[in-house]
């Protein structure tokens, strides 16, 4: 891969709107922790290059602490300081990290975020498996149950007869494999139910959801469905086709079937159904929130071939939901028109045994995933998008996919949190917040009621540290896992029962209210910002001795963790989020604003990845040089100034390891490889420049820089 990737960045010129909502993010998050830094930081300008080797004023006590040694010679062993700075940062920062680590066979890219999420893993590995130390909270104890039947699945003898008894018993069997299959006691709204209680999605995706309009409301929702196999049907190759329908064919001889020319037919017919299926989904489904009532929906989408009221009232009235005051003025969150209208007239179109045979399908191929994924054959199974190794699997479902994830973050969250670490990071977002306010002051293109609509905004967003509260409330854990209980021995069945109890669960939250929506965990190394809901939340993933230490140089902590922080919250700037108010309300700009906004703002759209960096005031460089420098903290060995360092710790954050092929898909999409994630905003940093004595017109110095605030 070039240095100086112009090449490649041409592929980048289309700027898509999710694309421009990224940009604008990096840059209003640059500026303020830029500034955040400089006013903490107390080393004095250097303006001579980072290779030349600076020296670190010798009045700094050298930090000689086994995490500041650590850090140390992390930070050089992932550089390669022949590479200039000025021409590759990114390079420069990382290519030692690159060439010290190999992608995993399972993986198409690796960050060392993803390592520090590993580790996290690793972690909860030990706590998972560590003997039971009572008085020992029930809702851990259950988590333990559950991992060690994950681990030990792999030893089950049984095969696909657990699968075959949870259709007999949930479906009374398969259709396709039934050659008594009874038309007329074919039940569509049922069916689909019943397969929504397994968190299976089959002619839609069904959930309860927050109402962006108001978080104390809850909803509803139904979109298109999801696919199995990471990809549309009509997508795949034929050979990928062929692997599909043999796994569909094998699957019905275990459920009996006796004639496989007729099978085959019947096979053929489902995948015909899915693929068209397929093809009348949205490319971009999700996030797409139109409020109707059942009333409307049944308006504009009943068919003979499907009844939405009718599965509304199945869904949410099984008796371990008790929902009995559905009515026709309930709100839905409905996803694309043209699917819901296009399926309408797919549904009446399928034979009733093909939309049987489809239904049961979908879920019987979501637990043949699950009996399969410790004992995959490499050859046999290249189609599947990963390929897990056992452990890992679990811990990784265990954490953030399935309903298991509440009490395992909470076991991690209790064992992980260091209180020292919340003081300090909550004193940056302070600072952090208290920085954008000044900058918003400065800007010279907002008039007085717009600056303060920000600033407001900005003191109202509601900041979710660690889900230090949440985690730690044991009441709440206890009632959302009273009625499981996990057999070690039994993998299959513990993951049917956990669906359908956290299905109920999901379900009376519709009638119940509570604000702790949990969008993170914990063990996440990903932060999220909520522009429904004006809110951050920052999970202790991040809060791991490769990136973050309170023990660490200020420099260090501002350039990893301070950059996520006001990464995040800077998206309720950017311009998607500029769009909500500081309750999370949507809000339309004057024609005015609008016409500015978009006039800044076009310079991104010009120039791909030019983000912003604006030089940090003047005000915040005297305070840097009148602050008391003399308990900075300095590492051993490392001979670059305070400023190099911060923008150090930046980039290596985004050190990457990444197949080409998942380069080329990303560039194609909306969303930046992270080697652009750190040349873009830097280029357009004049204190960057400054701080590695970058020369006007280097390629990490352009001479044309584009601003916002």
């Amino acid at each position: 891969m070039s240095r100086k990737p112009q090449s490649v960045s041409k592929r980048c010129l289309v700027v898509t709107s999710a694309s421009l909502v990224f940009l604008l993010t990096l840059t209003i998050s640059a500026v303020i922790l830029l500034a955040v830094f400089l006013s903490r930081s107390s080393v004095k300008h250097v303006t001579a290059n980072a290779t030349s080797g600076s020296t670190a004023d010798t009045k700094d006590d050298i930090c000689m602490t086994k995490e500041c040694i650590a850090l140390a010679s992390r930070i050089t062993q992932y550089m390669d300081s022949s590479i200039d700075p000025c021409e590759d940062f990114y390079h420069f920062s990382c290519k030692g990290w690159i060439d010290q680590n190999v992608l995993p066979r399972d993986r198409t890219s690796m960050t060392i975020t993803d390592v520090l999420q590993d580790n996290a893993l690793l972690k909860l590995k030990r706590l998972l498996e560590a003997d039971d130390m009572p008085p020992e909270r029930g809702y851990i104890i259950k988590a333990k149950d559950f991992y060690a039947s994950c681990v030990n699945h792999v030893h089950d003898t049984r095969g696909y007869k657990p699968l075959v008894d949870l259709i007999l018993k949930d479906f009374g069997g398969w259709s396709l494999a039934d050659d008594h299959w009874n038309e007329s006691a074919f039940d569509a709204e049922a069916m689909v139910a019943r397969a929504s209680s397994h968190f299976v999605s089959t002619v839609c995706t069904f959930s309860v959801t927050v109402d962006f309009r108001d978080d104390k409301v809850r909803v509803l929702k139904l979109d298109q469905p999801t696919f199995i196999l990471g990809e549309r049907l009509e997508s795949l190759n034929i050979s990928r086709r062929n692997y599909y329908r043999q796994i569909m064919a094998e699957m019905a001889a275990m459920f009996g079937v006796k004639n496989e020319t007729v099978t085959a037919e019947l096979i053929d017919n489902v995948m015909d159904f899915e693929k068209n299926l397929s093809m009348i989904s949205a490319i971009q489904p999700y996030g797409i929130n139109n409020p109707f009532t059942i009333s409307q929906m049944q308006q504009r989408y009943l068919s003979s071939a499907f009844d939405w009221k009718k599965f509304f009232v199945t869904v949410t009235s099984y008796p371990e939901i008790g929902i009995q005051n559905l009515t026709d003025s309930e709100i839905i969150f409905r996803g694309p028109n043209a699917y819901f209208l296009a399926l309408k007239t797919l549904l009446l179109q399928t034979s009733k045994r093909t939309l049987a045979d489809f239904i049961v399908w979908r879920v019987i191929l979501a637990y043949k995933l699950i009996i399969d994924y410790n004992n995959l054959d490499p050859d046999r199974y290249k189609y599947v998008p990963w390929l897990p190794d056992n452990e890992m699997v679990c811990l990784e479902t265990m954490a953030f996919y399935n309903n298991m994830k509440y009490a395992t973050n909470s076991l991690y969250a209790i064992n992980a949190l260091d209180v020292e670490d919340k003081i300090l990071v909550s004193d940056l977002i302070h600072r952090i917040q208290a920085t954008f306010n000044a900058t918003v002051n400065q800007a010279s293109w907002l008039n007085d009621y717009e600056r303060q609509f920000m600033k407001e905004k900005n003191g109202n967003m509601n900041i979710s540290l660690f889900y230090w509260e949440r985690m730690y409330n044991a009441t709440v854990l206890e009632e959302y896992y009273y009625n499981m209980s996990f057999n070690r021995e039994t993998f299959l069945e513990n993951v049917a029962l956990l669906n359908k109890e956290s299905f109920y669960v999901m379900l009376r939250q519709l009638r119940l209210v509570n604000r702790n929506v949990w969008n993170l965990l914990p063990i996440q190394s990903n932060a999220f910002y909520n522009e429904f809901r004006n809110s951050m939340d920052l999970p202790e993933g991040y809060l791991q001795p490769s990136i973050f230490d309170s023990n660490f140089p200020d420099a260090i902590n501002y350039g990893s963790v301070g950059n996520i922080i006001g990464h995040e919250i800077t998206h309720g700037f950017d311009s998607n989020g500029i769009n909500y108010d500081k309750d999370g309300a949507g809000f339309t700009w004057n024609q005015s604003f609008t016409d500015v906004f978009n006039n800044r703002t076009r310079c991104f759209v010009d120039q791909y990845n030019s983000f912003i960096v604006k030089g940090v005031n003047k005000s915040a460089y005297e305070e840097l040089e009148m602050e008391d420098s003399s308990q900075k903290k300095i590492l051993p060995g490392i001979n670059y100034t305070d400023h190099q360092l911060f923008f150090i710790s930046y980039a290596q954050r985004r050190c990457t390891l990444i197949k080409s092929d998942e380069l080329s898909r990303q560039l194609d999409s909306s969303y930046s490889p992270d080697q652009y994630r750190v040349l873009g905003p830097l280029q357009n940093s004049v204190d960057f420049a400054r701080a590695f004595g970058c020369t006007a017109g280097a390629f990490m110095n352009p001479v044309n820089k584009c601003v916002l605030f």
